[in-house]
């Protein structure tokens, strides 16, 4: 007959709970809904509207565009409806993609910041009209 052994249950060691997440110092982020308070305009919304301004300027396609960023279409659509926050190499592909050098695009865009109306938070980038599918 072979010898049996016991298992012998030893206790796991607990390890210290973790101490609390620091709270955040950052300001607020104002909320989509609201009483009308104004929040300045969104830098993805002026973005966009400047890539697509100087996308219709050369009389090109999305598809053009995408093809030269190496993006997709869905995407730069996205990013010129201000739908999307592109990182700082997308941008820098679709400026190359529109021979626009990068700073020229930000100018523009710092430009149409300062000019642009606030807008209201609680009805977000179409003022409040209801678009039907």
């Amino acid at each position: 007959m072979h010898d049996a052994r016991r298992a012998v249950l030893r206790p796991v060691p607990t390890t210290p709970a973790a101490p609390p997440a620091p709270t955040s110092t950052a300001p607020p982020v104002l909320p989509r809904t609201g009483t009308g308070t104004t929040a300045p305009p969104l830098l993805r919304d002026a973005l966009g509207a400047e890539l697509r301004r100087r996308r219709d300027d050369l009389g090109l396609r999305l598809v053009d565009v995408a093809e030269r960023a190496r993006l997709s279409v869905a995407y730069v659509s996205e990013v010129e409806r201000g739908r999307k926050e592109p990182s700082s190499e997308v941008v820098v592909a679709l400026c190359d993609a529109l021979d626009a050098p990068l700073s020229a695009v930000l100018r523009d865009v710092v430009h149409r910041l300062e000019h642009a109306p606030a807008r209201t938070p609680s009805t977000g980038r179409y003022g409040g009209l209801a678009l039907a599918a």
